[in-house]
This record gives structure tokens, sequence and C-alpha cells, in this order.
């Protein structure tokens, strides 16, 4: 009877059995979906929920409500709410990850815009002075 060489391809991969009932391997990233925008991040396995957090209200528009916090969802579950230290985890099939946001007060928004507004006539006036003592000299 004759052998043959074994290939690189016959040998079995430790950890197949054939069965295909293993779990798919974790990914290397969370996703977070932010309910203010709409948008879904993707965060590192291990990465705190308050940096999460800080990262997406950093690319939030300014009238956007900020997220307070993260928390895996699921329906018929009850929220869990990750601390500031926590990392952020992956519970499994149908949990999904998702900011907590509390809507501003209309009248909130429009304080933000008028002190934005004020920053902006305050900064052009600086300007206007600056430029008159230049003139002056």
């Amino acid at each position: 009877m004759e052998r043959r060489a074994q290939q690189p391809g016959d040998a079995q991969q430790p950890g197949k059995d054939g069965g295909g009932d293993s779990p798919p391997p974790p990914q290397p990233f969370l996703e977070v979906t932010c309910r203010s925008s709409g948008k879904v991040r993707r965060f590192a396995a291990g990465t705190t929920a308050r940096y999460a957090l800080h990262a997406i209200n950093r690319k939030l528009e300014p009238e956007a409500p900020t997220a307070l916090h993260v928390e895996p969802v699921r329906d018929g579950e009850e929220p869990v709410s990750f601390g500031p230290n926590a990392a952020l985890a992956n519970y499994g099939r149908g949990w999904r990850l998702q900011t907590v946001t509390v809507p501003f007060p209309e009248n909130r928004v429009q304080t933000t815009r008028l002190k934005r507004f004020q920053i902006q006539a305050s900064d052009k006036l600086r300007r206007q002075d600056d430029s008159r003592v230049v003139e002056s000299s």
C-alpha cells in the first residue's frame, strides 16, 4: 500500500471537530447606537462606557440631546445600565447597545443659541475695539 505525503490542507485544525455547533468567534468591536443621531459607532472590546459617551457626544450636532449613559437592551428584557468605568460588553444574541438621552427642553435649546449669538457678538465687538486701538496708534 502506498502512502502519500500529508499536505498542509489535510491536517485538522485545532477546535474544529466538524460538528458546526460552535459559536462564531467574538467580534473585535462593539457597536453602540446613538439615539440622538441614529448613527452606529464602533468601539474596541474593553472600551469604557465613559469613553464611549465622550466619543459619541463629541460628534453630536449642537442642538442634539447628549447621551447620559449606555445600556444593552433586548425586547422583553429589563435594560442594563453601564457605570462610567464599566467596560462595554456584548450580552449575546438579541441584545444591542444604545445610548440613553433626555431631550432638551425647548427653552434650553433657545438659551444655547442665544449664548452662542452673544459670544459671537462680543467677539465681533472685541475685534472692532482692537482695530480702533491699532488705527489710533
